[in-house]
């Protein structure tokens, strides 16, 4: 799965007009501090839960303590200089992923294409080199201050769903993936603008073009003209015509690896030139996004409740019958 407000008075308005996390039992609108509800529950094993690691690169399953598996995904999904707020709720936005998928699987892919990323050890103090042991701990930090925590709707933990970057606001799942997610709506995420990798552009010959796209369709006609296109509400393409076929924009997006499937495109000769907006499939939470609202003063629970709305954080009540 491959990791806002323009003032902070824009950002006090959204506080203000979204409500905060509500419990289950009093269904009243909290104060600040009763943003996480302590819901006895016995799905969580504290410190010492483990989690099941497929690793495609070795093609063999690992068992990895919780807390050390929160490192590695949040270690692989999101800049280490990202703020402490964004790390922690990229953190609680994995760990309540991990907890969905394992509801009917055995083992989650250390996948970001399928899953969620997952760095090892050495592959940490590879990547890092002199800056290892101060990102993990920082990292760390952001996982210990979540661990016990989970993203719910309607008592079951979320598909919390997270990409890089939007084109100023994210995607519902339904118009993405066909599927429906009350959580998964589309939603503001301005400061995504700020980016300095917003756009990109690719140029690519038409005959290479075909043969992509041959692989899902065969085009009807021989000139790839492009026609008509439908966007959905966060901007991607919902359908584009090409060469007479329709494509979906994440058919297209994937068949021509490209950023995203918010895109536009030029016909130039013999050319078709892509100018694409944001990173990744646009659903759940935006990463830059979540990076800005915290360096807006933005806390992690602030930053999730935006992003997947209508659900509740849930911390686990260790006390409790």
């Amino acid at each position: 799965m491959k990791r806002f407000f323009l003032t902070a008075l824009l950002l006090g308005l959204f506080l203000a007009a979204v409500p905060g996390l509500i419990s289950r039992q009093e269904q009243t609108e909290p104060d600040k501090e009763s943003f996480i509800t302590e819901q006895p529950t016995d799905a969580f094993a504290g410190s010492e839960e483990t989690i099941a690691v497929f690793l495609p690169e070795s093609n063999r399953t690992q068992v990895f303590p919780l807390r050390e598996y929160l490192l590695g995904v949040v270690a692989a999904e999101m800049p280490a200089a990202y703020e402490q707020e964004a790390l922690k709720a990229q953190a609680l936005a994995a760990l309540s992923y991990a907890r969905y998928t394992l509801q009917t699987k055995d083992a989650i892919p250390a996948d970001s294409e399928t899953a969620q990323g997952f760095w090892t050890d050495e592959e940490m103090k590879d990547r890092w080199g002199e800056k290892y042991e101060e990102n993990r701990q920082k990292i760390l930090s952001a996982v210990d201050a979540v661990k016990d925590l989970c993203l719910e709707y309607d008592g079951k933990p979320i598909l919390a769903a997270y990409f890089a970057l939007s084109g100023g606001r994210t995607e519902n799942a339904e118009d993405i993936w066909g599927g429906e997610y009350p959580y998964l709506s589309s939603v503001t995420s301005s400061g995504d603008a700020l980016s300095s990798g917003l756009t990109t552009t690719k140029t690519m010959d038409k005959d290479t073009v075909r043969t992509a796209l041959s692989k899902i369709r065969q085009p009807v006609q021989d000139e790839l003209t492009v026609g008509e296109i439908e966007r959905t509400e966060g901007g991607s393409v919902h359908s584009v015509i090409i060469g007479g076929t329709s494509y979906t924009g994440a058919e297209v997006r994937n068949a021509l690896e490209l950023d995203s499937a918010n895109f536009t495109i030029e016909e130039d000769d013999d050319h078709l030139l892509f100018t694409v907006t944001g990173r990744g499939h646009g659903v759940g939470m935006s990463q830059y996004g979540a990076d800005y609202m915290a360096r807006q003063g933005a806390d992690f629970t602030e930053i999730l409740l935006h992003y997947y709305p209508g659900a509740v954080i849930v911390r686990e009540n260790a006390e409790a019958a």
